[in-house]
């Protein structure tokens, strides 16, 4: 449920959070959503988050069996399990982006960069689309200094 404002969420933003969370949402002091319980939104044919950023799961984040490219929004922290197998980047190189994510505090382009040399070519480009190539050189250069 609802706890604290929610302005910059839309309706069908909150009523998919509603959806997918098992337990109770907030929204916190840096405008990120925390989970209390577990976050469900597998086999929903997502392409991304909806535009949800997520700041801590408490429990269990399952992102498996959709169309994500990306972990742009994911959960900084996750208590349980983070499930995001049978997507169109394979789910190892989605868990390593959002480990380097957490481990270092740093935000997704900037992971992004830092494992340029580590993902295969092809997922890279799926994982960077969206981004310019001025904030991939950017994000290529800050991430030397992590």
């Amino acid at each position: 449920m609802e706890n604290l404002s929610l302005e910059g969420l839309t309706q069908a933003q909150k009523d998919w959070l509603d959806k997918c969370t098992q337990g109770s949402w907030s929204l916190n002091k840096s405008g990120l959503v925390d989970i209390d319980g577990h976050f469900d939104c597998e086999k929903q044919n997502l392409e991304d988050f909806k535009g949800v950023k997520f700041g801590v799961d408490g429990g269990d984040f399952r992102c498996s069996d959709n169309q994500l490219t990306s972990l742009e929004g994911a959960p900084q922290e996750v208590g349980g399990d983070f499930d995001c197998s049978y997507n169109l980047i394979r789910g190892t190189t989605l868990k390593l982006i959002h480990k380097t994510m957490v481990e270092r505090n740093l935000p997704y382009i900037i992971a992004l960069g830092l494992l340029k040399t580590r993902i295969n070519k092809k997922e890279f480009d799926k994982l960077s689309s969206g981004y310019n190539e001025g904030s991939l050189n950017a994000a290529s250069i800050m991430s030397r200094f992590v």
